[in-house]
């Protein structure tokens, strides 16, 4: 579920709960680094799991493959 794309208000809920439940920030962060990250959940996972930039978990996801598990542990 962490690919799921936000185009709308309940799967921009969803992506934020995913956030939430991911990295245990608040609503608010998750929001926050959602809309900061391009609306990528996974971007904004690694952002809050490793207090990177866009670019930089942009870079880490690109050299994990896509793997979110594979990009926090290259940290």
């Amino acid at each position: 579920m962490v690919d799921v794309t936000p185009i709308n208000e309940k799967l921009i809920i969803r992506a934020i709960n995913i956030i939430v439940s991911a990295t245990g920030v608040s609503k608010s962060k998750a929001e926050e680094l959602l809309k900061v990250s391009g609306m990528r959940p996974k971007v904004a996972i690694i952002m809050a799991l490793t207090n990177s930039s866009v670019k930089e978990a942009e870079e880490l996801l690109g050299k994990s493959g896509g793997s979110v598990r594979m990009a926090i542990s290259k940290v």
